[in-house]
């Protein structure tokens, strides 16, 4: 009997030997297949809080993740000299080449016209690279709000005003006053707004004249692919001026550790005024979510401790205190909070 158990205990360490191996190895394989949600356009309908962060921003590129986002960010920045917008999403590179296109129509009323209302002759008149296919996709995925994970921010755009809040999360939750409210009335989803304003139209127009907006498939979590970019600034003699990394220090996108390297992997590119941007949801209202915003210039990331998480950091930040330092830039001089240990 002493046998046969010491004979299994053998048998189930050599197991554990092979396969937990082979189970890490799969999920390192399938990171890149993890599901996550894609909006191109963009859930963040008060980006006119990085205006602060852009208006003195060093000359160069503006280098970000995402769609809508980015063109409206760019747009309120006068040292721009391009827009960088790279995804590993399909959907949004999608949304970024129509896009781009559209914004090639001088004037903002016909480029409204063109997102929400025109057919496609009209398109094919306006001698834009784009195909039926692409007419189809635009107004199954921009203009069909139904169809839309999150389709309140274009709601907003084009009615100013926000659809009635209907149910919460959980739908045993009960609806406050607070959550009927229209948010048409309350919060300037105008500001830094291309979509509202003839002067940001204008700029982000003349980048796209000038194919000024790069747009490209890359997978910021591989190292090869990082390299692309890092070979295309050092061909070209380009320096980010604004590095717009969004969430993706979250788990579901590319998780702490990739975060980091991506940063110190771009750092050389820019001067130590070069600013990184990164936000974070913390507030939920009204069926909608709400966006805080920190930036850090070159020189204050290089300062960081070699342990720095930004998740940790972010959520380390009271909740009572969130609303006081959104939209906080953070330079060499300064020395980050520490709110708990």
């Amino acid at each position: 009997m002493k046998y046969s158990r010491y004979y299994f205990i053998r048998i189930l360490f050599f197991y554990l030997l092979i396969f937990i191996p082979i189970q890490s190895s799969f999920a390192e394989e399938n990171q890149d297949n993890i599901e996550f949600s894609v909006f191109p356009v963009s859930s963040e309908m008060q980006i006119g809080k990085l205006q602060k962060f852009l208006i003195d921003a060093p000359k160069g590129i503006y280098f970000t993740v995402g769609a809508e986002r980015g063109f409206k960010a760019a747009s309120m920045m006068p040292n721009i000299t391009e827009l960088w917008l790279v995804d590993i999403s399909d959907e949004i590179i999608k949304f970024n080449q129509i896009n781009s296109e559209l914004l090639k129509t001088p004037k903002r009323s016909d480029y409204l016209k063109l997102r929400w209302e025109a057919d496609f002759n009209t398109w094919q008149n306006q001698k834009f690279k784009l195909t039926q296919a692409d007419f189809d996709w635009w107004a199954k995925h921009i203009r069909n709000l139904d169809n839309m994970d999150y389709g309140l921010p274009e709601y907003l755009n084009k009615f100013g005003k926000s659809p009635a809040c209907t149910k919460k999360d959980n739908d045993n939750i009960k609806l406050t006053k607070l959550d009927k409210v229209d948010l048409g009335k309350i919060i300037d989803y105008r500001q830094g707004s291309y979509l509202f304003h003839d002067n940001l139209y204008a700029r982000i127009h003349q980048l796209a004249l000038n194919n000024k907006i790069y747009i490209a498939k890359i997978n910021l979590g591989e190292t090869a692919q990082i390299n692309v970019i890092k070979n295309k600034l050092i061909q070209e003699k380009a320096n980010i001026s604004v590095l717009d990394l969004n969430n993706l220090y979250l788990a579901d996108y590319l998780g702490e550790e990739k975060y980091i390297n991506l940063i110190q992997a771009l750092l050389p590119y820019g001067n130590t005024d070069a600013i990184l941007i990164t936000m974070s949801n913390y507030k939920k209202l009204a069926c909608a979510q709400f966006q805080l915003y920190l930036g850090f210039t070159f020189g204050q990331v290089k300062k960081w401790p070699s342990d720095f998480k930004m998740q940790y950091f972010i959520d380390s930040i009271p909740e009572k205190i969130d609303d006081l330092i959104d939209g906080r830039l953070y330079t060499q001089a300064d020395d980050l909070p520490v709110f708990r240990k």
